[in-house]
């Protein structure tokens, strides 16, 4: 129960410092995933790194996912 308090003041935290860049926050037994714009990644982890309240040292994961456009398929994705 402890764990899962945590993480919920780490996602109200997160929202409360950039309420623009974060789309959406998962909350996981482990871990907690935070979805942003590809645009926005720097921004977030000085965010994440220089805030007071955060400081985080290290980052273990950072995942892409690349939501295909079926447009863009059809014309040629990178030309």
């Amino acid at each position: 129960m402890k764990k899962v308090r945590q993480q919920l003041i780490i996602g109200e935290q997160l929202r409360k410092y950039m309420p623009k860049q974060i789309k959406k926050i998962t909350y996981k037994p482990n871990y907690i995933e935070v979805y942003i714009q590809k645009e926005d990644l720097i921004t977030v982890l000085e965010i994440v790194k220089n805030n007071t309240k955060s400081q985080f040292k290290m980052l273990l994961d950072i995942v892409c996912v690349d939501c295909l456009n079926v447009e863009e398929i059809k014309n040629g994705r990178f030309k």
